[in-house]
């Protein structure tokens, strides 16, 4: 199974699916989800969503009636504001060299309700060695945002997509953007939690979303082409820009000054 870009009408299946049978195996709601309304999706990602869902702070009762619960992208016309894009991706290496971005995900202000990922998978790439068609849509839709975030993003997530963009021959490169590197943060003169990962300080702060583990071996499967453990790969890419979104929310104020 491929990863699954959840729509507001695949949410209100789900959250009905699970109204209806409460004390059903997730392997039961996963199938009746393929019966009735045609969603393939495993068990645990079927769970995943539905906890990421009903952890919503403002779900109400005609949640599953209720379109306008998720927030549009707005329009350019009417809006003015900065547009943020949180954004991480995911690699098989910490080098670029020899190492391959498996995919990415970013959600702009309003989280989960617009978060797009994409994986190598999702392109035609000349083999499944070749991220060049991904990294060009990374570059693309980060372009999209006019003030980027991430985590540790300026000396590894930026510097990783520039050198597979220069091995793939992909034009542009990183887009010369006001990028905020929330790591920096929590480590220095603007606060000391004595740890700068990310998941050591949504613990710390208490945020609602909360990185998801992940052990070596699903990494090395979603490299060779394994469907289920790619989805994995970004579900966990999904709960890290949507922990570090929390985190930004909790500590924007520290924010002095933005850079490129």
């Amino acid at each position: 199974m491929g990863n699954i870009r959840w729509t507001p009408d695949m949410d209100r299946a789900l959250y009905s699916v699970r109204k209806q049978y409460p004390d059903a195996a997730w392997t039961v709601i996963a199938s009746l989800l393929s019966e009735q309304a045609g969603i393939l999706a495993s068990s645990d990602m079927v769970r995943n969503r539905y906890n990421r869902v009903v952890e919503e702070e403002t779900l109400v009762a005609s949640y599953v009636d209720d379109a306008s619960y998720y927030v549009d992208q707005p329009a350019s016309d009417n809006y003015t504001n900065f547009r943020i894009g949180f954004f991480d991706i995911e690699t098989t290496n910490l080098g670029a060299m020899m190492g391959r971005v498996l995919g990415m995900s970013v959600c702009d202000e309003f989280g989960e309700k617009n978060l797009i990922s994409k994986t190598y998978a999702d392109f035609n790439g000349k083999s499944i060695l070749d991220d060049a068609p991904l990294v060009e849509w990374a570059m693309k839709e980060l372009d999209n945002y006019d003030i980027l975030v991430s985590w540790n993003g300026k000396l590894f997530d930026k510097p990783f997509l520039n050198a597979r963009a220069l091995k793939g021959l992909v034009v542009p490169l990183f887009p010369l953007k006001m990028h905020i590197d929330l790591m920096y943060q929590f480590k220095g003169s603007q606060s000391r939690f004595g740890s700068a990962k990310m998941d050591n300080v949504a613990k710390a702060l208490g945020v609602q979303h909360q990185k998801t583990p992940l052990d070596f071996a699903t990494w090395e499967k979603a490299a060779v082409g394994d469907k289920e453990a790619l989805a994995e790969v970004m579900e966990h890419c999904e709960a890290d820009i949507l922990t570090m979104r929390d985190i930004f929310a909790r500590s924007k104020k520290l924010i002095g000054s933005i850079t490129r």
